[in-house]
């Protein structure tokens, strides 16, 4: 009982980060001549005299991985039968062990998973700050309406008859209160829905649906065609240096795109291939390639070339995807604080004129 459910507390994937690390330190031991086994027991020594920094999920797999390795498994086996380890990176080292160039798959794979967590890191940071803006000014805007507001609208009532001659300024006054409780209700809503479209993007439908939107919508859509046109070349460039043909490479390489709505493009593009179709032109149709790129693809298949050609074109998708994320955010910050300040501005001071006029017929 304590394996299986030692097993289910693992059974989540490695992150990035964990993955690129792993995958970095063994291509560093393997191109040591060290033996996979002792490279790996290694790795995953969790002694106080060791220095390696492996622990948790990783750690523990390491470890594991190592006692497979030592009774004659292959590192794909050992990595398979884990379970933590993405679909792609398997089929990767299973590649690299069948070539013997596992230690240069395993440093491309180390380069890719850097990439990556580099580019996720980078979306999260950059939606931090509009989002920590938005529930800031919503908790103000709340404690306006729920507690200041209130308070003034007791002082009113309490004074009673007094205010018979401001009567105009006091139903202003409860018409300000009105909205602004109705502005903080289409806030909360707002926020409910936000949180709830985070958690049903965790599932594979919500995926399906966020991958649409963001495919089409005029601020995310050319952020999500350079990421994926990212992710695509970089793992062609891999399985191509790897030895494989470029059928088996395109299929490999389409389940590495988290759009939707692209994985599907590439997907075609793979069976056009398939059927005998060009390379590069079957490439043009998914649209996250420019003709330029299309071009150098092209050279690069008359060449021998194309693997070298498509690192290049990843690491500049790569840029390019991070100066679209830039200019993005510099929209969306500006714009997001414009929005609440007018509203916060509005609230105030359609409640603060009626509340001088009536102090000063008060008065």
């Amino acid at each position: 009982m304590e394996e299986n459910k030692e097993t289910k507390q693992r059974i989540k994937k490695l992150s990035p980060g964990d993955l690129s690390i792993f995958c970095f330190q063994l291509s560093l031991i393997m191109k040591a001549g060290i033996a996979l086994n002792e490279g790996l027991g290694a790795l995953g020594d969790d002694s106080p005299e060791s220095r390696q920094k492996m622990k948790g999920v990783l750690g523990k797999t390491v470890q594991n991985m190592a006692a497979a390795v030592e009774i004659g498994d292959p590192l794909s086996h050992a990595m398979k039968k884990e379970g933590v380890f993405p679909g792609y990176a398997v089929s990767m080292v299973e590649i690299g062990e069948g070539t013997g160039k596992l230690d240069n798959v395993l440093e491309a794979l180390g380069d890719y998973y850097e990439r990556d967590q580099y580019i996720k890191a980078k979306i999260r940071n950059s939606m931090m700050y509009p989002v920590f803006l938005f529930a800031i000014m919503s908790v103000v805007i709340v404690l306006l309406v729920g507690k200041v507001f209130p308070i003034f609208s007791e002082m009113i009532e309490n004074m009673g008859g007094s205010l018979s001659d401001s009567q105009q300024a006091v139903s202003a006054f409860a018409g300000s209160l009105a909205a602004g409780t109705y502005t903080m209700y289409i806030i909360l809503a707002l926020a409910a829905l936000a949180v709830a479209a985070a958690l049903l993007a965790k599932t594979k439908p919500g995926k399906d649906i966020a991958g649409l939107f963001a495919a089409v919508f005029p601020l995310t859509k050319n952020i999500n065609k350079k990421i994926a046109a990212s992710r695509f070349a970089n793992a062609m460039s891999m399985t191509l240096s790897s030895g494989m043909d470029v059928n088996s490479a395109l299929n490999l390489s389409v389940n590495l795109i988290e759009n939707s709505a692209y994985k599907k493009k590439f997907g075609q593009c793979a069976k056009e291939i398939e059927e005998g179709g060009s390379f590069s032109k079957s490439l043009g149709k998914t649209g996250a390639f420019s003709k330029m790129y299309l071009k150098f693809i092209e050279i690069g298949q008359k060449t021998g070339t194309a693997d070298s050609v498509m690192k290049k074109i990843a690491d500049i998708c790569d840029a390019e995807a991070e100066t679209s994320l830039n200019n993005a955010t510099s929209v969306i910050e500006p714009l997001l604080v414009g929005i609440l300040s007018v509203v916060i501005g509005i609230i105030l001071i359609s409640v603060m004129i009626p509340l001088v006029e009536v102090m000063s017929n008060i008065s």
